[in-house]
């Protein structure tokens, strides 16, 4: 007899995908109101900051590995940034991060042409799909925002190992989540979380950064 495992713990703060709209604004809809924690008294910053991006570009592209030559080629002239090997996060007209063999998320803070002339450029023999409505794209940083992230994640986040152009797709909390480092300094780090589980992270946050003090905000 094969024994089945025990059930899996569902995230309490989960939003069903079928309740949430799928207008590009219903992301933040789903979230609860942003809460400051207060700073420690003895700085006179919150030492994390939590950056949620209004109007994200959040894309998925998937490609034949017969077609990868051509879509690299594709990526320097338009996008002007090289096709990631593995978990990495290349930049130029957006941040590209390998998501899996022959797939890549594309992320930008702000919608812009480059997706839709490499969208023409491609054609149809590559998978290239705008998600930004399906997606939380956040940003946490500050000096204690190592410390907030590690009590999320069960990786490496010392900077020697997890470093700028590093990318992980891991647990966060209860939830699947794609974080990067920077741009800009080590305690810079990117999230991607599906929307649905956006109220989770939002949660997450609060209690993970309440001992620090901390910030949030729309951008």
């Amino acid at each position: 007899m094969i024994r089945c495992g025990g059930p899996t713990r569902r995230c309490g703060y989960a939003v069903p995908s079928f309740l949430i709209r799928k207008e590009s604004d219903s992301v933040l809809e789903a979230l609860p109101p942003l809460r400051l924690n207060a700073p420690d008294s003895r700085s006179r910053d919150a030492a994390v900051t939590l950056s949620v991006f209004r109007n994200p570009l959040v894309g998925v592209m998937v490609a034949r590995s017969a077609e990868r030559q051509r879509l690299a080629t594709a990526f320097r002239e338009i996008v002007r940034a090289e096709l990631p090997n593995g978990p990495k996060v290349t930049e130029g007209g957006f941040q590209v991060i390998g998501a899996g063999p022959d797939k890549w998320l594309i992320f930008s803070p702000e919608h812009h042409g480059s997706f839709d002339a490499l969208s023409e450029a491609v054609g149809s023999s590559v998978l290239l799909l705008d998600q930004s409505s399906g997606w939380l794209a956040a940003q946490i940083s500050g000096r204690m925002a190592p410390a907030v992230m590690r009590k999320g994640v069960q990786i490496d986040l010392h900077e020697k190992t997890f470093a700028q152009g590093d990318a992980a797709l891991t647990i966060l909390d209860q939830f699947w989540a794609c974080i990067w480092v920077g741009p800009g300094p080590v305690s810079t780090f990117n999230c991607l979380v599906r929307r649905s589980f956006s109220a989770a992270f939002h949660v997450w946050f609060q209690e993970a950064s309440a001992e620090f003090g901390s910030s949030a905000s729309y951008v």
